[in-house]
């Protein structure tokens, strides 16, 4: 059994990638992204 769980959801989209993100890949420059993560948390009891 678990005293407390809990889920954490996230989706991010942008219309262009960061300068960091194309530091290694300067043809990526300037394209959209899209991002998703989960995170789940449980505490036995």
């Amino acid at each position: 059994m678990f005293e407390r769980a809990g889920c954490g959801f996230s989706h991010v989209r942008g219309t262009k990638l960061p300068p960091s993100a194309t530091q290694h890949r300067p043809e990526l420059a300037g394209a959209p992204f899209e991002a998703m993560g989960v995170s789940l948390v449980f505490h036995p009891a």
